[in-house]
């Protein structure tokens, strides 16, 4: 890009933010008419609420904002390329997506997109795209002999709580599956009849490393089967195990930075968001484990039956001195028991524990990996910076597209 065209790219910003929506929804329902395949890519029900190109709109939004500064958009950037790596997107999907985004803008701005506008953001958008086909091949490149998607077999299906059930993906051709680091995750791929096409959705692995199958545990949403959890809401279907499901190699930057060192390890969850994070408690109370560091796993549910995973987690409590865990429940049952089943009523709040022992905000490099709704991250990472907590110690995982995340008044965990 030249610097002329940068600083048109700057002056679009107003543009951008009156009719963004307009353009990416002009943009989807054009590119999705004339490569129908894409829907299989796209998120079909993210597509029919408008949340998809509401946060596309954002991104284009962000990106103008930042035109002089691209390394501000590092970490999205970062969280993006992983996700369309999990995707299997192509340099080709890339070219597709440039022509019709130049053409919804000229058909929404008409007159007003003059050719200096639309030489400017032609250009803006192949230098970003280059920069991302750049990191999503070399990510392929780490993958070895693992191309693709590959075909997993569902061998074991087991219930987690009332809401969260684990489902072991096994690999059909039997050939030894590569390690991930605990955090991350892998796309799951299937038919949907009713939708016509192939859906993914990313499950963050909620077991440690095994060279024979993969553990995902998954959130059944309430509702139509068909309504926003509708993969989720196709594996709780399932009576038996048995299908055969479509997976790409585990990806995710939201995992451990480092397996050694002794500085103490906080892991923060939500509801659904243990997933991850059990994945690491287990790992770093493990004998694969280089040290035995501290490690405090904070977990917030709405009741003790829909939280998972607690039978595992006190095991691991029982067996390793240097690992505590702390559970937050909403609205216990009469028969649960203040002490062992729950240490706290309510929804999570950091100011009721103790600042050293729980916390350890009195280590200068302790490390907190917070994963749930976006509500609940923005709050937890909101209290921990109060603290006195640098960011860069902070982890978060952010679901929704593109790694964009709606900031909604929170209902439940």
């Amino acid at each position: 890009m030249t610097p002329e065209q940068t600083s048109v790219i700057s002056q679009t910003i107003p543009v951008l933010q009156q009719y963004g929506e307009k353009i990416t929804k002009v943009f989807y329902s054009n590119m999705l008419a004339a490569h129908p395949e894409l829907n299989s890519v796209f998120n079909v029900t993210n597509q029919k609420s408008g949340y998809q190109a509401r946060v596309l709109a954002e991104a284009l939004y962000a990106y103008a904002l930042n035109i002089n500064n691209l390394e501000a958009l590092t970490p999205m950037l970062e969280l993006v390329c992983h996700r369309h790596a999990s995707l299997e997107i192509t340099p080709g999907q890339y070219d597709i997506v440039g022509k019709y985004l130049i053409e919804a803008m000229q058909e929404v701005l008409g007159d007003a997109f003059t050719p200096g506008i639309r030489d400017a953001w032609t250009a803006a958008y192949g230098a970003l795209a280059g920069i991302m086909i750049q990191k999503e091949r070399s990510l392929y490149d780490q993958d070895g002999e693992w191309k693709d998607w590959r075909d997993f077999r569902i061998v074991k299906i087991a219930r987690e709580s009332d809401e969260i059930s684990s489902f072991y993906l096994s690999p059909v051709d039997g050939k030894p599956l590569p390690a991930f680091i605990p955090g991350q995750y892998v796309s799951v791929r299937v038919y949907i009849p009713e939708i016509g096409y192939m859906q993914a959705r990313q499950y963050s692995m909620s077991d440690i490393p095994s060279s024979e199958y993969y553990r995902i545990s998954v959130k059944q949403e309430q509702g139509q089967r068909f309504a926003p959890g509708v993969l989720s809401n196709v594996l709780h279907g399932l009576k038996e195990p048995g299908q055969v499901v479509n997976v790409s190699h585990p990806r995710g930057n939201f995992h451990l930075d480092s397996v050694s060192g002794s500085s103490p390890i906080v892991l923060i969850a939500g509801g659904v968001g243990i997933t991850p994070l059990v994945s690491m408690s287990k790992f770093l109370s493990s004998s694969s484990s280089a040290t035995k560091r501290p490690v405090h796993l904070i977990y917030a549910a709405r009741t003790t039956t829909a939280r998972a995973f607690y039978e595992e987690i006190m095991e691991i409590s029982r067996a390793n001195t240097n690992f505590n865990a702390t559970f937050f429940i909403e609205a216990p049952e009469a028969s649960d028991k203040a002490g062992t089943d729950y240490h706290h009523i309510g929804r999570l709040n950091l100011q009721r524990l103790h600042t050293h022992r729980d916390l350890f905000l009195n280590e200068a490099h302790t490390k907190y990996y917070i994963c749930g709704p976006s509500p609940f991250l923005d709050a937890v990472r909101r209290s921990l910076t109060s603290e006195g907590v640098d960011s860069s110690r902070i982890k978060a995982e952010l679901f929704g597209v593109g790694g964009f995340v709606e900031s909604k008044p929170q209902t439940h965990l």
